[in-house]
């Protein structure tokens, strides 16, 4: 069920984050509500995610510094 939970999620915030992308054909009020309400879904996908992140922090240091910069650029 979390499997099912997660795909989902994820479809949903790549169909969003990519109709933001294409302002051309939205309307700045859509890019610019829907790109804070989708705050709230990202924050949910890192929260289900949790597991991930922690071990990305904690094994921080090993990285080389290459993948460091990619990572704090990335948060």
């Amino acid at each position: 069920m979390k499997a099912k939970i997660r795909i989902a999620l994820d479809i949903f915030l790549t169909v969003v984050l990519l109709t933001l992308f294409s302002k051309n054909f939205i309307s700045m009020a859509y890019h610019e509500i829907v790109g804070l309400a989708v705050l709230i879904p990202i924050l949910i996908h890192i929260a289900i995610n949790r597991k991930a992140v922690f071990a990305m922090v904690r094994n921080f240091q090993r990285y080389p510094l290459r993948m460091k910069i990619c990572l704090i650029v990335d948060i």
